[in-house]
């Protein structure tokens, strides 16, 4: 393997992290090595053994975290919380108390620094990138979330015009809430990326058309790679034809306070508590667990679990829960990774007309949509349920069409392929 084979990916989400991006990386990382290509990976350093996927043949580097994070990890692994299995403690009311005060501390850092508090990595992996021979890389890729690891592009594309910069773009960095002044600072620093980076790679349409109107790029120069899941796993995984005992509905993922939230869920719910179902929830959802109090005895809590372990979840449920965010420029990325399991979807939007995953769920027929209203959502959950209670609930959706492998991960590496190569070709 030659040495113009050799990508190096500025990733603060890395396996054993589980995050979306360290997923999209992971997976990612190992269909380029099936390419031929080498990979090398600057991240936040690891000081715990935490359950994860790493990726054989595939070099990482850790740096050390930023002070905040640093003392983050360090009180979680004192408590217990990056243990398996530990549903007891995020269960607890002291533990939901100490997460409350994390947050509020995170929310006030987000505000002074630009993007948000992970930006207190930079220093770090500047001093880590200058011991490195960028020359041996061709080509680098950044993973955005955070916007630390687009600013590190910046430097390395400062210091090496060469290099052909990839920047993989998570949500746009400015969110709705931010002040004017912070807007201004972060798109500031988020159309220098974009206008520098030689190729912007973004999870949908709806990030490609904005980022496009809002800093002047041209669309041909934003390519589209959603998030995905496994082909392999996908071809021989059949649609499942038996039912658990109760109608067991599976959100996976993490709710979020004004933007993704399970309120008008649990209400739909609360009307339908008479009927036989289940409500699993996969994710660090410690915050919301007072918001289920009405139907308590219909909803199980399973915490933080591993990636494996979500995949093994949503085989077994009978129905596959997405809440889509309010803002349509961000789809999350659990609903592509839904696909792989074959099981219907109940997909909750805010806008049928412009969410990118109403497109695709009813263009394909594997799930419901409906809007993110309690009537919509009781009706849909009530025609979901009695297909279930009639035993034809796998009959009502198509999951063998082989043209949902467009939102594989092999098929978003086929179009990260072309790109590399484009940039092999330059140098």
């Amino acid at each position: 393997m030659g040495v113009k084979k050799k990508i190096l990916l500025i990733s603060y989400l890395f396996p054993p992290d589980v995050d979306a991006q360290a997923i999209r990386w992971y997976n990612f990382s190992k269909n380029l090595l099936k390419l031929g290509y080498s990979i090398d990976v600057l991240k936040a350093g690891m000081f715990l053994d935490c359950e994860g996927v790493f990726v054989d043949n595939v070099r990482v580097f850790h740096t050390p975290f930023g002070p905040f994070d640093f003392l983050t990890n360090l009180v979680k692994a004192k408590i217990g919380a990056s243990d398996k299995d530990n549903v007891a403690l995020r269960t607890k009311d002291y533990f939901s108390l100490g997460k409350k005060s994390l947050e509020l501390s995170r929310k006030l850092l987000n505000t002074v620094m630009v993007g948000d508090y992970k930006t207190e990595w930079y220093p770090f992996c500047a001093l880590a990138v200058k011991n490195i021979s960028l020359k041996k890389y061709p080509i680098l890729i950044t993973s955005q979330y955070p916007l630390v690891d687009g600013l590190i592009g910046l430097y390395i594309k400062n210091r090496h015009p060469n290099i052909f910069w990839v920047a993989d773009i998570g949500d746009p960095v400015c969110a709705p809430c931010n002040s004017k002044l912070k807007k201004l600072i972060d798109e500031h620093f988020e159309k220098k990326i974009v206008k520098t980076a030689d190729r912007v790679v973004v999870t949908n349409r709806n990030v490609r058309l904005l980022l496009s109107a809002r800093y002047g790029v041209p669309k041909e120069k934003i390519e589209v790679i959603t998030q995905g899941f496994d082909a392999e796993r996908f071809r021989v995984q059949k649609a499942r034809k038996d039912k658990n005992k109760d109608f067991t509905m599976l959100f996976s993922g993490t709710f979020y306070r004004s933007f993704r939230e399970p309120d008008n869920l649990i209400e739909a719910l609360y009307q339908l508590k008479h009927l036989n179902f289940k409500l699993q929830t996969a994710g660090r959802n410690e915050l919301f667990l007072r918001d289920f109090d009405r139907i308590q005895e219909k909803v199980e809590f399973l915490g933080f679990v591993s990636y494996e372990k979500s995949l093994k979840l949503q085989d077994k449920a009978d129905v596959l829960v997405n809440i889509s965010n309010r803002q349509t420029y961000q789809v999350p990325g659990k609903i592509y990774e839904y696909i792989g399991s074959k099981k219907p979807i109940l997909n909750i939007v805010y806008d049928k007309d412009r969410d990118e995953t109403a497109w695709f769920v009813k263009r394909y027929r594997i799930g419901v949509v409906c809007e993110n209203r309690v009537e919509e959502i009781k009706s849909a959950v009530l025609n979901l349920y009695t297909a279930w209670e009639n035993n034809r609930l796998p009959k009502m959706f198509k999951f063998d069409s082989d043209e949902l492998l467009e939102f594989s991960w092999q098929a978003g590496v086929e179009k990260l392929s072309r790109i590399v190569k484009e940039g092999f070709s330059e140098g």
